[in-house]
């Protein structure tokens, strides 16, 4: 059986080791190198899962459901193992390769792909299917089964996203408009005299004067916005067709209450001693911001600062299988459907789940 892989990233790569070593598997890869995104995951650590993730983390519960009744993370986990990569988990659940280097976990997958057909700097830019075959652009060859596992924009340059997965316009499928997520958010006010600074605080995600989200993390402060895991993790949760009417409330003590605040302001009449100088100097006496420190969102960064995009191909174009609803031998996962979970290790399992579920369809499923 002949397999056409477009897309040589997370879920391409997984995919082609897991498949049956009798069939003739071809990745159709735009870039010149393999798993570009995998590399730069984790900062080049490679937080490749989470270990304690489940439905509820990821932006269609019920459609990851289905998903996770046929894959847990440790089924992911117990298969790298099986790859002979040693890996350790933090207080977080998520899981890095012991090397803490992103190289090894590309590695020890390109092991298993010496029989796979490779091409690089190969643009996709039409698909036809006809007389139960797939046809890729004028390539020499038609295919029994296409897996469309080419990834989003999400992280590239702009250059890049220029007719980025532009081969899916003539195909009719539902598609949800990109957005960035799991990205920065830059804000109306201005934090120059704050850029680089960190700090641990409890952060609310505030809509209309409700509270949609609260979690406490580290929030790194840029010229014209606001970075950090907590900060990408609320950007998940904003309608950016009405980002205007959201904000952020930072307690920048949360180990201190407002009477205890009050108290110390009494005595010391300064905060010196509670917050970073630089902190002190932009809040100057106005303490009680401390407790209550807001921030109005104007957008988010582009596509060139998120981790993933939601949006894509719409779930109800695929079973639970993952195989299209309107083509016969077709397959969508990871980062093409609309699915966008957490910072964390989160997406990346998605891309792994969706290989191990399309490799026991086209192993034996068929």
């Amino acid at each position: 059986m002949k397999i056409a892989i477009i897309g040589g990233g997370a879920l391409g790569l997984m995919l082609a080791a897991k498949l049956n070593k009798d069939n003739d598997i071809y990745i159709f890869e735009k870039q010149n190198k393999l798993g570009q995104k995998l590399l730069a995951s984790g900062n080049g650590k490679a937080n490749i899962l989470n270990i304690g993730a489940n439905q509820n983390d990821y932006n269609d519960p019920i459609f990851m459901k289905e998903i996770f009744n046929q894959v847990k993370p440790k089924d992911i986990l117990d298969y790298f193992h099986e790859l002979g990569l040693y890996t350790k988990i933090d207080n977080e659940g998520r899981v890095y390769p012991y090397s803490e280097s992103s190289q090894t976990v590309l590695d020890i997958i390109l092991e298993k792909l010496k029989e796979v057909n490779i091409n690089l700097n190969y643009e996709v830019k039409n698909i036809k299917y006809y007389n139960d075959k797939w046809h890729i652009n004028d390539f020499n060859m038609s295919f029994d089964k296409l897996v469309l596992a080419s990834g989003s924009k999400a992280g590239m340059i702009i250059k890049n996203q220029i007719k980025y997965n532009n081969y899916l316009c003539d195909m009719n499928l539902k598609y949800v408009d990109l957005t960035p997520s799991l990205v920065g958010l830059k804000t109306k006010e201005d934090f120059s005299s704050l850029e680089g600074l960190r700090i641990k605080t409890n952060v609310s995600l505030i809509y209309k004067d409700n509270l949609v989200r609260s979690e406490y993390g580290e929030v790194i402060f840029k010229k014209d916005g606001i970075s950090g895991i907590v900060i990408l993790n609320m950007s998940s949760y904003i309608n950016h067709n009405d980002i205007k009417n959201y904000k952020l409330s930072f307690d920048l003590l949360p180990d201190m209450t407002i009477y205890n605040l009050d108290d110390y302001y009494k005595k010391y009449k300064s905060i010196t001693g509670l917050v970073h100088n630089k902190l002190e100097k932009y809040i100057k006496n106005d303490y009680k911001k401390l407790k209550n420190f807001i921030i109005t969102i104007d957008t988010t960064y582009d596509f060139t600062s998120a981790q993933v995009v939601r949006g894509g191909i719409d779930v109800n174009e695929v079973n639970e299988n993952l195989q299209s609803k309107k083509y016969n031998n077709l397959y969508i996962g990871g980062e093409l459907l609309n699915i966008d979970g957490k910072c964390g290790g989160y997406n990346l399992l998605f891309a792994f789940m969706s290989a191990m579920i399309i490799a026991k369809e086209l192993n034996y499923g068929n």
